[in-house]
């Protein structure tokens, strides 16, 4: 299944550019920059958001060392999965933050 033109095109682009991080990096490592953005948040919040984030990076890497799958069709498999599990959310979640912008 691939990604498709359907849903909001602005979301879908910006979860492909946020998948690109994937390849990137190590995982478990956070930047001093996401230190200091998850500062004043609940413990359980940032423990929910680093499983999250190994597990899609988990899913990445598996795609690209295990099943010899190109890092582009990977990156795109990981955006898929997060798109279809989290389509709602994250479409209220961006017109929240738009009204806010306005």
């Amino acid at each position: 299944m691939g990604i498709t033109k359907a849903g909001n095109t602005h979301v879908r682009r910006l979860l492909v550019e946020a998948a690109q991080g994937y390849g990137r990096g190590r995982t478990g490592h956070k930047s001093k920059a996401l230190k200091a953005r998850q500062q004043g948040n609940p413990p359980e919040v940032i423990a929910y958001a680093d499983k999250a984030n190994e597990r899609l990076r988990g899913k990445y890497y598996k795609m690209v060392l295990s099943h010899g799958k190109k890092a582009n069709v990977a990156k795109t498999a990981v955006v898929v999965l997060v798109y279809k599990c989290g389509q709602k959310k994250v479409n209220s979640l961006y017109y929240q933050v738009k009204e806010q912008s306005l």
